[in-house]
Order: C-alpha cells, then structure tokens, then sequence
C-alpha cells in the first residue's frame, strides 16, 4: 500500500500490532515520532506515553522498533513538498 502525504499531513498514533517487521521507504521527507508507552489501564482504554525518539525518513529504508512500536508520521509544512511513503517487506 502506498501512502501519500500531502504538505502539513500527518497520521494518528498507531502500531502495526501483529506485524514484527516493517520496512518502508520514503520518497522525499517525512518525521517520525516514536513513542514508548509507560502505564496501560484497559478498562478505561488509555495509556501514558512520551516521545524518546524523532528521525526524518529521507529515502533510506527504516523499520517499525518492536520494542517501541507507537509512533506517527508527519509531513511538516517546512518540508514544503508532497511526499509519498511505501512498505518494502513485511514478516509476521
């Protein structure tokens, strides 16, 4: 699946729960935002986060952490251009 971002997009928070592996590339640029999470409660469906890690995809492949896996993707509006983003591999 292809993903295309427009300038200022961004997706929500998510994981690819189910998949150990991702690979994906990035025609231009979009910023990652990884996050780790702290405290799950389940009955109320809510968690605490923070953001330890932040990188710009510019092209080289990069990977979902497993260790990690919340994270979200932003196309910045200093980019000031269309990127599109697609999945090399996945393993389950």
């Amino acid at each position: 699946m292809t993903m295309c971002w427009e300038i200022g997009q961004f997706s929500a928070f998510h994981n690819h729960r189910g998949q150990n592996w991702l690979d994906v590339r990035a025609d231009r640029r979009v910023r990652v935002q990884n996050f780790r999470v702290d405290e799950r409660d389940a009955v109320c469906g809510t968690s605490t986060s923070f953001l330890p890690d932040t990188y710009d995809m510019t092209g080289a492949p990069a990977y979902v952490n497993p260790l990690q896996p919340v994270h979200q993707v932003l196309n910045l509006a200093e980019f000031n251009q269309r990127a599109v983003r697609y999945p090399m591999c996945t393993r389950s």
